[in-house]
């Protein structure tokens, strides 16, 4: 399923997607509802896959709001950008709303390269938002991007020690080469 077409934040620099789409669009959480109760109601359908590039943290939150109002019973996969916004509560929220999985764009434990692509992440947000996530009961993978330009031994051990200090937290990894 699709609540939004194309990225909100569209500043990553190592990304194709910030020209796709047209733009960035979004259902509203309640339609977005509809249409999984619409899928559940016809086709007995419990389990959904968010398809979208990401869905933020507010936004999810409303979708939460919505299915607990419901009192629906679903579960759902989706990728988000990790940032502070997914506080605890939040987490914990989407978990009783039927969260139990995301993929997390990590892309790099160091700092200075997420700050080269324009990530819009901090390191530390994403040592205790992987932990929070864990703690609440969704499982997490994170998506990482080896061979960023400008990438140095020193990047690759920052990222590799984030690794292993947020395993514990993890479910899975990806690791993708960076294509120009």
């Amino acid at each position: 399923v699709l609540f939004s077409r194309g990225c909100r934040w569209r500043k990553c620099r190592f990304c194709a997607h910030n020209a796709s789409f047209a733009g960035y669009r979004r259902k509203s959480a309640e339609g977005f509802v509809d249409e999984l109760e619409g899928y559940q109601r016809v086709h007995g359908t419990s389990h959904f896959y968010l398809a979208d590039q990401y869905v933020e943290a507010a936004d999810l939150d409303r979708v939460a709001d919505e299915i607990l109002r419901r009192h629906l019973e679903v579960f759902f996969h989706v990728m988000g950008k990790p940032t502070e916004e997914y506080t605890p509560d939040r987490l914990h929220k989407l978990f009783r709303a039927g969260c139990r999985w995301i993929c997390w764009g990590v892309e790099s434990g160091s700092q200075r390269l997420l700050d080269v692509i324009n990530k819009g992440t901090r390191v530390q947000d994403m040592e205790a938002l992987l932990q929070d996530a864990a703690g609440a009961g969704i499982s997490n993978l994170a998506m990482m991007i080896f061979g960023l330009p400008t990438s140095t031994d020193l990047d690759f051990r920052q990222t590799v020690r984030f690794l292993e200090g947020v395993y514990p937290s993890l479910q899975a990894i990806s690791s993708g080469s960076f294509v120009l």
